[in-house]
């Protein structure tokens, strides 16, 4: 499993890893209960296919670190030096979440999503057309647990509500390393109108101002035109 390789090459060793297995049907399961064997800081959990929200939601429960940090089966740390260099930023700063830059191995190479370290505010997170995936984020576990974790109502966006929780309660930096290596091809990106559809829901349901919300209306409108433009080219 590349997930569990790329997690057991960290200079950080201090950790445990939670495996929530949906309706899987490769060998995922066995694999993750004979992980769980050779190694005890593996638990495995299986659900019942309630979706990728849900299972983080579960993993969150049973987290007893201080941290935690949430991929994908296949996903992968960029180098063995992330754990460290994230849990030593979110020591030195009193916020609730550190998100770096993440890569995606296309056919072509290496596509890289990379940003200039600042404090994260609603507006530079919320109107960022890449603000980052989860697979490249740390989070303070129990500020995640007071706030409700994921909300589920929101099948694709999630993440995007999660953060401005996040933000609004504790705080969050950006910084310029790249923390994580992704597969492409996940339903947000299968989906991406409805993603738009979702963020603009979401700035609206945080309540910010008739401002805001002229903004997100419009700012959704140039992304949904964009896309479809780029697609009608193609």
């Amino acid at each position: 499993m590349k997930t569990y390789a790329s997690l057991n090459c960290q200079d950080f060793q201090r950790w445990e890893m939670i495996i929530v297995v949906g309706d899987s049907t490769d060998q995922t399961l066995s694999s993750s209960y004979s992980l769980s064997v050779s190694d005890s800081r593996v638990k495995v959990f299986q659900q019942e296919g309630l979706g990728i929200y849900t299972a983080m939601n579960q993993g969150l429960k049973l987290a007893r670190g201080k941290y935690v940090w949430f991929m994908n089966a296949g996903d992968q740390f960029f180098s063995e030096g992330v754990l460290l260099r994230s849990v030593d930023k979110m020591g030195s700063a009193a916020i609730g979440l550190v998100v770096g830059g993440y890569a995606i191995r296309r056919n072509k190479g290496l596509e890289v999503y990379k940003y200039s370290g600042k404090l994260l505010t609603f507006l530079s997170f919320a109107y960022t057309r890449h603000g980052g995936c989860h697979q490249a984020m740390l989070f303070q576990t129990k500020l995640l647990k007071e706030i409700g974790g994921y909300n589920t109502r929101y099948l694709l966006a999630s993440d995007f509500d999660l953060i401005i929780r996040v933000i609004k309660n504790a705080g969050a930096i950006r910084v310029s390393d790249i923390y994580a290596m992704i597969e492409p091809g996940g339903q947000a990106d299968r989906s991406i109108l409805q993603v738009l559809s979702e963020k603009h829901q979401i700035r609206r349901e945080h309540k910010l101002g008739n401002s805001t919300f002229l903004i997100s209306l419009v700012w959704t409108f140039l992304a949904r035109t964009k896309i479809l433009m780029r697609g009608l080219i193609r």
